[in-house]
């Protein structure tokens, strides 16, 4: 780490440099620039193996079916996003106000998001299970094969919610 640290500030300019110093003196500053530099690692990282797998899954499935696949993870993404509530961001924003000064309350924060997220996590599945062969679904996308292709997405609503409304100290 210290050898990564020198390179750097040989690397970067002069104003940077003086940023650079400024950030290490401030315990406050060091912290937000470490959970920063892993946050985009861990997000870089999250997403090549993302583009990997997606790359190996069209070779292995073929034009159309990978086509199909991606129909599904689209629309089970979207119903993720309505099913997640902001539960993880609102947790995260209380615990970090109360987690020092009421801890009881703190704890009953975690508990709430926990149980909303699982509650959340149901319903959405339970609607998106009921919509994958209606109909509607099966005009929308002219293939009821596909359609109903998206009935295993209702497993990954509650997996889903539970981890966001889980709030990582």
């Amino acid at each position: 780490m210290l050898r990564v640290a020198r390179w750097i500030l040989t690397v970067l300019p002069s104003p940077l440099r003086q940023v650079w110093f400024r950030i290490r003196a401030s315990p406050l500053g060091h912290r937000l620039a470490h959970g920063t530099f892993w946050m985009v690692t861990g997000t870089m990282i999250s997403k090549l193996l993302g583009l990997g797998s997606s790359i190996i899954l069209a070779r292995i499935l073929g034009k159309i079916p990978f086509g199909e696949f991606g129909t599904i993870q689209s629309t089970v993404g979207l119903f993720g996003v309505f099913a997640g509530m902001g539960i993880g961001i609102t947790a995260t924003k209380y615990v970090a106000e109360y987690r020092e000064l009421q801890v009881d309350r703190c704890g009953r924060i975690i508990g709430f998001s926990l149980a909303a997220s699982l509650v959340g996590g149901v319903l959405a599945s339970a609607f998106f299970w009921r919509m994958a062969c209606h109909p509607y679904s099966c005009r929308a996308t002219s293939c009821a094969h596909v359609a109903g292709g998206g009935r295993p997405g209702h497993f990954w609503f509650t997996s889903r919610r539970l981890s966001g409304g889980v709030v990582w100290f």
